[in-house]
């Protein structure tokens, strides 16, 4: 996906599903965290809009899951 892959994440690379010419051309990069280590909250909060919301809120009324 072309994004870095955090140290402290849980697991490993699975290097034998990937090519060797796509490692060649995409070499592995790494960062130490994703996660916030300023301690301040950095993050969105609360639901980010979409174009779609009122499309799927009337979906899920009429399957009855809302009112």
């Amino acid at each position: 996906m072309g994004i870095p892959v955090a140290e402290d994440m849980d697991g490993k690379i699975l290097l034998e599903a990937i090519s060797e010419d796509y490692r060649k051309n995409n070499p592995i990069k790494s960062i130490l965290t994703y996660e916030n280590t300023t301690g301040k909250e950095t993050r969105h909060q609360g639901p980010i809009p979409s174009p779609y919301d009122e499309i799927i809120k009337e979906r899920l009324r009429s399957l009855g899951y809302i009112q």
